[in-house]
This record gives C-alpha cells, structure tokens and sequence, in this order.
C-alpha cells in the first residue's frame, strides 16, 4: 500500500511538472505569406519566373526571430577569406539543369549532396523532383517553394 502511495505521489510530481511547463509560442504569420495564399487563391499569384518570386520561390509562412538567442549566446565573429570557391574543394556535385522552377529544391538537394560528401558518403545524384512532387504541402507542387517546405520533408523522413 505505501509503494503504491509513493507511486501516485511520483506519477503526480512528474504530471505537473510536464504540464506546467511553458506552452511554445507560434512564430507570427509572415504578410508576405499571407498575400501570397490569398493571390494563390484568388488565381492572381505571381507566375514562378516573373520579377516579383523569382524563379518559384515563395515567401517563408513565419516570421523567426532569432534576436534574444543572440543576446545571450557565447557566439563569436570572426573574419573569412573575401571570396570562397566551393567548386575547388571537391565537396561540390555537379550543377543539374533546373528547367521547372524548383531553385529551392535544387539548393536544398545540392546542399545534402555536399554534405554527404563531406562526410565521406561518396557522391549521390539524390532526386529534386521527389522533394518538389512529395513535400507534403497543397502548394502547386511544381511551382513554388521554401526552406520551410525543404525542412519539413527531411524532417518527416
């Protein structure tokens, strides 16, 4: 009966203590976002390619802001060579034709590609098209795209 009590006593320390926690904040809409879903919408959204979005990147949903982290981190600035060539490190894999908007897949495949290399995994020719056709969004999957959109896809494996 008392390990029982004490049992009850622990599993209602450990509840409060997990449910008194702070709740995570939503990062605000980006306006940005915000007018693009409602042109996208209204079938009035910039076309990938024109001045306005680039080659099919569309703007990020939240606005992050990373000031407090920055306020308190141990970080410290230093100086870099003015100009960094990454084509004579030999952790670059070579340039593909991007012919369908997908600039942010292309970085953030090529980005992984290099890494992999870098690490020794030896080069891979990972598929563009799986990120911009699979991300998981209702986006026009061929036309536009994020680093949010990028992140969400590795991050759900």
């Amino acid at each position: 009966m008392l390990k029982a009590v004490k049992l009850l006593i622990l599993f209602l320390a450990v509840s409060v203590s997990l449910f008194s926690q702070n709740t995570p904040l939503l990062a605000p809409l980006n306006p940005d976002f915000v007018t693009f879903l409602e042109q996208l919408k209204s079938g009035k959204a910039p076309l990938p390619g024109s001045e306005e979005f680039g080659t099919g990147g569309m703007p990020p949903p939240a606005v992050i802001n990373f000031d407090s982290y920055l306020k308190n981190s141990k970080l410290k600035s230093t100086d870099f060579d003015p100009v960094y060539d990454m084509r004579t490190t030999g952790l670059l894999t070579p340039v593909r034709g991007q012919t369908s908007n997908g600039c942010w897949a292309f970085a953030t495949i090529g980005s992984v590609e290099s890494q992999w290399l870098k690490l020794g995994q030896g080069a891979w020719d990972l598929s563009e098209n799986n990120l911009k056709f699979c991300h998981g969004f209702d986006y026009d999957r061929s036309f536009y795209g994020n680093h949010f959109m990028s992140t969400a896809y590795f991050a759900r494996r």
